[in-house]
């Protein structure tokens, strides 16, 4: 039996902005589930018992992964491993895509923080984070997104998406402390799932399973 979280999201952004969000419920190989991976998210085999398997939702999210750029925070060990096993399990094509972890990132970016979690991140980014709101894929996902929006704007990186190291001048693009520390915070409420039409642009995608 494969093991994996099964609320996966997919969002997009253009210049900075949201086009549009969805949520879906997969239902696992004989709709098994971790007590683990319940305790976190709350989904039980009741919630996906009529939900579509990975291959019937693959048909309606390829064209927004494959290609694309992918996002996700601690997506080199959980997400990714997680796709790949799925396109195992089910005998799929693998797509070819661009991984970014946000985690991975982080922790290049700012080796001095005791955590890089996803909560401790959007502190540092002055964004208000809701843990009663954590763990739920859509809200996560917005998070990371902000957080990857800021990394991605502030700091030089290269086309993989991984910092340009230059060892007599620091990656900052221009004060980001200052930027972040001198303005409000962002308040929560305003990180609510968007959904627009789709347009063909080119953009990344956030993918929280």
């Amino acid at each position: 039996m494969i093991q994996y979280q099964f609320a996966v999201l997919v969002f997009q952004y253009f210049n900075d902005q949201f086009l549009y969000s969805n949520n879906y419920l997969v239902q696992p190989p004989e709709n098994e589930h971790l007590e683990i991976h319940t305790s976190i998210h709350g989904i039980t085999a009741i919630y996906t018992a009529t939900q579509p398997h990975f291959p019937t939702i693959w048909k309606e999210i390829s064209e927004d992964i494959i290609g694309r750029t992918v996002v996700a925070h601690n997506g080199s060990t959980v997400e990714f491993p997680i796709l790949e096993s799925l396109f195992d399990f089910y005998e799929m094509e693998k797509p070819t895509f661009t991984k970014v972890c946000t985690l991975n990132l982080s922790q290049k970016l700012f080796p001095y923080l005791k955590s890089h979690k996803l909560s401790s991140l959007a502190q540092l980014f002055s964004f208000n984070f809701n843990e009663l709101l954590h763990h739920h894929s859509q809200y996560d996902s917005q998070i990371c997104c902000f957080i990857f929006i800021k990394m991605k704007n502030s700091f030089a990186l290269n086309n993989n998406f991984q910092p340009i190291i230059n060892k007599e001048k620091s990656t900052v693009k221009k004060n980001i402390f200052r930027e972040i520390f001198d303005s409000k915070k962002i308040d929560s409420s305003f990180i609510k799932p968007l959904v627009q039409v789709r347009k063909n642009w080119n953009k990344y995608l956030l993918l929280i399973l």
